[in-house]
């Protein structure tokens, strides 16, 4: 395969073995790199900021995420999601900025190490169901770049997910209403008498 080189604005999808995709700009898409079913894909000095998701893998292994700027992408999920059935993936060196999470991991044996975190502690956890971590994180960006400013991505997709609850006013039965109605008249009573 080939390398892709030198793209701006662009999304790119399902790749699928031994490709290389570098030096690229990639904002401002839904999924800024989506890697299907892919293996051997290295992914390395791009720009990809102000996306719905990032990066994100699914069914995917032994892929290479190295030496990216990976800032704001965060109308969707996260700055790089691995689904889980991907595994053995390295991910180092990158900077991620304003991503909200940095990182999701719910695949098996990747490894997480070298990053620059812009909300930096040690270890560095990362986000998911297999308990990853950065174990060695940077204090500074290894591509020796000032942290970008956030600028708004795309506008979020409606979420499937649960809608607000309806507020429950409480229910005035007959009762209730007999008896706010005896309230009212025996304070009205009370306030003529005053008067008098």
């Amino acid at each position: 395969h080939y390398p892709l080189r030198r793209q701006r604005q662009m999304c790119i999808r399902d790749s699928s073995y031994n490709d290389l995709i570098a030096d690229s700009n990639i904002s401002r898409c839904g999924h800024g790199i989506l890697l299907n079913h892919s293996w051997l894909i290295n992914v390395s000095h791009n720009e990809i900021q102000n996306n719905k998701h990032g990066v994100q893998l699914n069914y995917s292994h032994n892929n290479t995420i190295a030496r990216n700027m990976i800032v704001n992408n965060t109308a969707g999920t996260t700055g790089v999601h691995i689904n889980n059935e991907s595994n053995d993936n390295e991910i180092h060196e990158n900077c991620f900025y304003y991503n909200d999470p940095q990182a999701l991991d719910n695949g098996t044996g990747n490894n997480w190490s070298g990053n620059f975190w812009s909300d930096y502690s040690l270890p560095y956890i990362i986000e998911g169901t297999t308990g990853s971590m950065d174990e060695n994180p940077l204090d500074v960006c290894p591509l020796g770049e000032e942290p970008p400013e956030p600028t708004p991505g795309p506008s979020p997709e409606p979420s499937p997910g649960p809608s607000p609850k309806p507020v429950k006013l409480p229910v005035l039965t007959q009762i209730g209403l007999i008896a706010l109605v005896s309230l009212l008249s025996a304070l009205a009573a009370h306030t003529m008498r005053k008067r008098r």
